[in-house]
């Protein structure tokens, strides 16, 4: 019953339900598809999230370790140690004590901009102390540095960092300047570097989100040394007390955060970073309300369009009835429209171009016969350029001929013989097409007649055709022209000897090369005589001409092509069939 209604429908109404079908299973698909990609891309979003929260970590690890090896620099800089050990070994006034002083500042302030982060680095000796940055340095309480002092006594001159004031004051590394002297170790004084951790964490941090605030919170030996600012004491309370082994996502203040737990490779801090996801999850959810409304404007616009264009594709099929209906009353005339369908391509202007093509391959039919007949008169006349009488002039050459053998004119009677069976070829009526064979046997006369006007030295004729080709077919009067044409063009341009070759090929059609040296045809000559750019002033059967025979005759898939093989030879490749596949 269904089925039966549906045939029924017209063709207009027929698209419209089969677009709302369509529309139907698009939007269930995409549904499904959805739900199925957002489970991919949370996937995808959580392991993007932990490879960059993790290079974070590396870059955090990696400014770090450049400050460790900045502070083996400055304790083994030549001219701060040489500094420390006069002020140790001399009695220092306090103009030799204001030199070293300037001279280690000058040095740790170059050092201070080789790592980002850095607040200020401070070497500090019983007689004085020296700093990169001052105003800062003398903020940090006298108490501090003690503690940071006692902290290094038993370091041996290794690096240590000092974690108690992250939050406040921020991370400091700490490291003894030592020497040896008489096999004993003595301390000349204190490399401290102050590291602003904030700076180091955002900057290492910015990455991860563009355009939202990451938070870290780092732990040493299980102990809490540094949280972001952002994060209240009450925060990091509640993240501690989560067990977060690689990744989870909390809430804190009723806002989702994607949290991270890793180890800082250099220090062997463990760190915990929290993501805002509450962004990711927005924008998450505005792509899918983005997407149904693209679907749904999609969806309208597609009932808009597809009702205006079954409104056009009717109105072509009427189109074509009733030029159908033209046709059937006169099929000499090509049915009109109003419509211009040859640039279409679809069904509809598939439809007309081909009916058009119908039409005037009908009538193409009924002039092609005559067309014919006009080439092969012009090819004839254009052989003589005149009307002439053939009995007449066969009777008048036969006289010629036996007056002279009669008075042993030999070459005379080679001559006329020559032009006598020239003259019977090209006037002759009965055959439009000849064998091969017999095609070259018109241009054996015609280069007969020529070697009598030029000898050996001047014009050589070679001919290279296998045994097989001679029987294939060939419109009457195609090589002896074009060698004709080779002769009279060669013979203006040079003055050694003229070779002219006829030779025969054949692969999937069969190939008749005429060759000579002297001359070169102009560039796309064939285009250029068909839209009348040049025009030929030779005396023979046109090139075009024979090009159009040909395609008569056998099709347009064959004909002539002009080419140059070098900068001396000018070749026509006649295209025939009969080729290995006929």
């Amino acid at each position: 019953m269904i089925r039966q209604s549906f045939t029924n429908l017209k063709l207009r109404q027929k698209i419209l339900v089969m677009i709302l079908i369509v529309a139907l299973f698009f939007c269930a698909s995409s549904l499904c598809s959805y739900m199925i990609l957002q489970k991919s891309n949370n996937h995808l979003i959580y392991q993007s999230l932990i490879s960059s929260v993790n290079s974070s970590a590396d870059q955090i690890s990696t400014e770090l370790t450049d400050i460790e090896s900045l502070s083996n620099t400055i304790v083994s800089n030549h001219y701060i140690r040489n500094g420390l050990s006069s002020l140790m070994d001399q009695a220092s006034t306090s103009v030799h004590i204001n030199n070293v002083k300037n001279t280690i500042s000058s040095f740790i302030s170059e050092y201070h901009y080789r790592v980002s982060g850095i607040s200020y680095i401070m070497i500090k000796c019983d007689q004085m102390v020296a700093t990169s940055y001052e105003p800062l340095s003398s903020k940090i309480p006298p108490e501090i540095n003690d503690s940071i002092l006692n902290g290094l006594k038993a370091s041996s001159g290794y690096p240590i960092w000092i974690t108690d004031y992250c939050n406040k004051e921020g991370l400091f590394l700490g490291r003894n300047i030592l020497r040896v002297k008489q096999l004993k170790q003595e301390t000349l004084g204190t490399a401290i570097i102050n590291v602003d951790i904030n700076k180091l964490v955002k900057a290492s941090s910015r990455s991860i989100l563009p355009g939202f605030d990451v938070h870290f919170i780092l732990f040493s030996d299980g102990k809490e040394i540094y949280h972001s600012s952002a994060l209240s004491e009450n925060d990091v309370e509640t993240i501690c007390s989560q067990k977060i082994d690689s990744y989870k996502i909390i809430h804190l203040s009723d806002q989702p955060y994607f949290c991270v737990s890793s180890t800082i490779a250099s220090t062997g801090w463990n760190y915990i970073c929290l993501v805002p996801y509450a962004s990711i999850n927005q924008t998450i959810h505005l792509s899918f309300l983005l997407s149904i409304g693209i679907v749904s404007l999609g969806i309208g616009l597609a009932l808009i369009i597809t009702l205006r264009m079954t409104r056009r594709i009717t109105h072509d099929f009427s189109e074509l009835i009733d030029k159908m209906h033209q046709f059937s009353q006169n099929e000499t005339v090509i049915p009109s429209s109003a419509v211009d369908y040859s640039g279409r391509h679809d069904e509809a202007g598939v439809l007309h171009n081909q009916f058009d093509e119908m039409t005037e391959e009908i009538q193409h039919l009924i002039k092609e016969n005559y067309v014919k007949d006009i080439l092969t008169k012009d090819a004839q006349i254009k052989s003589l350029q005149s009307q002439i009488n053939p009995h007449f002039l066969y009777n008048a050459l036969d006289s010629v001929n036996w007056r002279a053998k009669s008075i042993g004119a030999e070459d005379i009677s080679v001559m006329v013989e020559s032009l006598g069976r020239l003259l019977r070829a090209s006037l002759s009526h009965t055959q439009n097409v000849i064998t091969l064979k017999d095609e070259l046997n018109i241009v054996h006369s015609y280069i007969a007649i020529q070697k009598m006007r030029f000898d050996e030295e001047r014009l050589k004729y070679l001919e290279d055709i296998p045994e097989e080709l001679l029987s294939i077919s060939i419109p009457k009067m195609t090589i002896q022209p074009l060698v004709d044409n080779a002769i009279n063009y060669a013979m203006e341009l040079i003055t050694e000897q003229c070779v002219i070759e006829v030779m025969g090929r054949r692969s999937d059609s069969v190939h008749i090369y005429v060759r000579n040296n002297g001359s070169q045809f102009d560039h796309d000559l064939l285009s250029r005589l068909r839209s009348g750019q040049i025009s030929t002033h030779g005396v023979g059967i046109g090139i075009l001409n024979i090009h159009d025979r040909i395609q008569l005759l056998f099709g347009k898939e064959y004909g002539i092509r002009l080419f140059n093989q070098d900068d001396d030879h000018a070749v026509v490749d006649i295209c025939l069939p009969g080729g290995n596949n006929a």
